[in-house]
């Protein structure tokens, strides 16, 4: 079999393949190169799907650089949604939309750490791009811990058009970066309706969707490091947010 990171049909690990045979994402059939746990062994037998014996030397060849655990399910192609899927999710809650945009995140362990945050944390969908950042794949299914099960996910054709129709629903466009403002300073802010701008690695975010930040706010930092890993910034900003949201 050909290396499978580039196919978006499979989930690896054992957190991964239990949330999506908890949910009704559509499992054609789940491989395993070693004994299956007992709660997949139930859910996959519930809903007749098929377990497949797969060598491990196999499994690893599959899914390169990858801790799959040795177990891994595919599953049909996934559906991004659309912007409006997410406010509408937001306002079927009766909660102020926060949502997460990425703009040109590159690292999918990255987006997979961002996106199990995010679900955490009560983020109603996340937006990336359709160019030049990172998609779903076994590597960023895997680093969400089954989070993509529960979050939507929106792609973009342009992330400054994104910030102009988000706006003219009424939400405030906070972008992350290094140079900001202090957080603490909009608090008030954040219990408004939200789309928090996480920038790539290395180059933070771009020109044109900086220019579309209501506000640009940092993180207070007192070490010599002065920048943060994009998941590690994104977490922090969202439990902030997330904290005013729930007061």
């Amino acid at each position: 079999m050909k290396n499978i990171e580039s196919n978006k049909n499979f989930i690896v690990g054992y957190n991964s393949v239990l949330e999506c045979l908890r949910n009704k994402s559509e499992i054609n059939f789940i491989i395993y190169s070693s004994n299956v746990p007992k709660e997949i062994q139930r859910l996959s037998a519930k809903k007749k799907i098929p377990l497949k014996y797969c060598d491990n030397k196999k499994l690893n060849r599959m899914f390169k650089n990858i801790n799959h655990q040795g177990i891994a399910a595919q599953i049909s192609s996934r559906n991004y949604v659309e912007i409006d899927d997410i406010l509408n999710l937001a306002k079927k809650k009766n909660e102020s939309p926060f949502i997460v945009i990425l703009d040109k995140i590159q690292d999918p362990h990255n987006f997979g750490a961002i996106s199990r945050t995010a679900e955490c944390m009560g983020v109603h969908g996340i937006i990336i791009g359709k160019r030049n950042c990172v998609s779903i794949s076994p590597t960023v299914e895997k680093c969400s811990c089954g989070a993509l099960e529960h979050l939507m996910i929106a792609r973009a054709d342009s992330l400054s058009k994104t910030c102009d129709l988000l706006k003219k629903s009424g939400v405030w466009i906070c972008g992350a970066d290094m140079n900001g403002e202090d957080f603490n300073n909009f608090s008030d802010l954040y219990k408004q309706p939200l789309a928090l701008v996480i920038g790539s690695e290395g180059f933070g975010i771009s020109e044109n969707v900086k220019k579309k930040c209501d506000f640009i706010a940092s993180i207070p930092m007192f070490g010599k490091i002065n920048s943060l890993n994009a998941s590690v910034a994104s977490a922090i900003f969202m439990q902030k947010i997330s904290e005013k949201k729930h007061m």
